[in-house]
């Protein structure tokens, strides 16, 4: 395990931070995890240690959110998903991950400006229906970008916040892809050796700070109106963009 006190000052709060969010606001400021934990270790060690966290966050979410997702969105984007996954696996060593994060911090600000044009903020805007074909184009590049950077929630967004769910339905149908999602990830990730016992064990050590911010952003989820979320999920897709960005080109200078 890291025996650097900064490690565990700077993780606890990432792993807050995406439980806390994950668990009620569909993920929107899990992103910030990995980029946190790497003031103390490197990127690959800080994604192979957030893996484990993340499925124990999926368990507690699909468990909460169980019988409300709708699992006709969800068979839209499986498949897909799937394809991205085995595509992040065999490239990850290669890709180059600021390129992307600038690349989808750009497509998510270019969708939120599109989503307040055309009054998408509105809870009560006519929703979109689902589609395979816009479903397999997003989760492929959720899945891709969730395996080489934990950075596949802003694709899910794109595709899913268009449809109009009400909070409950998008929260339960986003941590049921989610759970999916990082289930199949173990394979990559056992593959590249990233799931070594020291690493096990700072994610276990790790896991009641999980547990707790998971449940309560459940908490906190039941207590608000659809419009609130809907405007939380937005507000968390500009700090995401942001944050995509501005680690792209930081990166890449």
């Amino acid at each position: 395990m890291p025996t650097d006190p900064l490690f565990w000052i700077v993780a606890i709060p990432a792993i807050l931070i995406v439980a806390f969010s994950k668990g009620g606001f569909a993920g929107g400021g899990a992103i910030a995890g990995v980029p946190i934990m790497t003031i103390a270790i490197d990127p690959v060690q800080a994604a192979a240690i957030m893996l484990p966290l993340l499925i124990v966050i999926d368990a507690i979410s699909v468990w909460s959110y169980r019988k409300h997702w709708d699992l006709n969105v969800y068979k839209t984007m499986v498949p897909g998903a799937i394809i991205g996954i085995a595509l992040g696996g065999l490239t990850i060593d290669i890709v180059n991950q600021d390129v992307i994060r600038l690349i989808l911090g750009v497509i998510v600000f270019g969708f939120i400006a599109n989503a307040f044009i055309r009054r998408k903020v509105d809870a009560y805007a006519p929703a979109k229906q689902p589609s395979t074909r816009r479903g397999s184009l997003f989760s492929t590049v959720a899945g891709f970008t969730s395996t080489v950077a934990h950075a596949g929630q802003p694709p899910i967004a794109m595709y899913m916040l268009p449809l109009n769910q009400t909070r409950t339905v998008y929260q339960a149908t986003n941590v049921l892809l989610f759970a999916t999602i990082n289930y199949v990830k173990i394979i990559p990730y056992a593959l590249l050796g990233m799931l070594n016992a020291d690493n096990l064990t700072t994610s276990a050590v790790l896991a009641p700070v999980v547990v707790f911010g998971t449940l309560a952003g459940v908490w906190l989820h039941h207590k608000i109106s659809d419009l609130l979320f809907l405007r939380v999920v937005y507000a968390s897709l500009v700090l995401i963009g942001g944050k995509l960005i501005y680690d792209g080109i930081a990166g890449l200078i």
